[in-house]
């Protein structure tokens, strides 16, 4: 059994790589990369934050209804 398995992939392997070289031309000579682009300038910078509010209701639930019969 692992024999046969065995055999199988080895024969899928072989199938893909002939698939691959008929599908894929192969370059001879690698080719040298164009340059990359220049480098832009430094971004403008961030405009100044806004300054942090201290003032807080005391609680983070809502208000409490009042009982109702």
């Amino acid at each position: 059994m692992l024999a046969n398995l065995t055999d199988l992939v080895t024969g899928l392997t072989a199938q893909q790589a002939v698939i691959l070289r008929q599908t894929q031309p192969v370059c001879p000579m690698a080719a040298v990369p164009a340059p990359p682009p220049p480098v832009a300038g430094a971004p403008a910078p961030a405009p100044p934050a806004a300054e942090i509010s201290a003032q807080t209701s005391g609680s983070s639930r809502p208000p409490r209804r009042p009982f109702r019969r």
